[in-house]
């Protein structure tokens, strides 16, 4: 699920992926997993961890940062793009053309990358093997799907990152 995007999180960047939350413990991955395994929410049903699957998202959304010195998540921002990027076309066009700083922010589960007033948060090898290894060490649960594979880099490394 996308937690924060430039259609719900205008004026601020945010963890579009979060697997934990700090800010809002019930706005994450892994809260949406406790729900499904205590049953609740507004179909209280109880589902049983091995019939659960993790979404693993490779893309992630561009914000316009409002101060270059300000880029921590919640950031006062304007939405850049409403359409995701996909992995591969951060990794291209943004990374490696840019340069900039890449934070793996452990407390969300979550990465961003900036550069001046680009701000770009997506799931790098590192969410994704954090993700992947927290949800079956603690969860136990069924697998995996990645959406899509085709989004990932020529490498693939997301798709190794998940398996290994």
């Amino acid at each position: 699920m996308d937690f924060y995007t430039p259609s719900n999180s205008h004026q601020q960047t945010g963890p579009v992926h979060a697997w934990r939350n700090p800010a809002n413990k019930d706005w994450c991955g892994s809260a949406g997993i406790d729900n499904w395994i205590n049953g609740i929410g507004p179909n209280p049903v109880k589902i049983e961890t091995n019939k659960l699957v993790l979404g693993l998202p490779f893309y992630g959304y561009e914000w316009t940062l409002a101060g270059k010195h300000e880029h921590e998540f919640f950031a006062v921002a304007d939405p850049a793009k409403a359409t995701s990027l996909e992995f591969r076309t951060i990794q291209e066009q943004y990374i490696n053309k840019y340069g900039g700083r890449l934070v793996n922010n452990d407390a969300y589960g979550a990465t961003y990358w900036h550069q001046e007033a680009i701000w770009i948060d997506f799931d790098n090898a590192h969410c994704i093997a954090t993700k992947v290894g927290e949800a079956f060490t603690e969860y136990n649960l069924g697998g995996y799907v990645a959406w899509h594979l085709e989004a990932d880099d020529y490498n693939w490394t997301l798709s190794k990152a998940g398996n290994n």
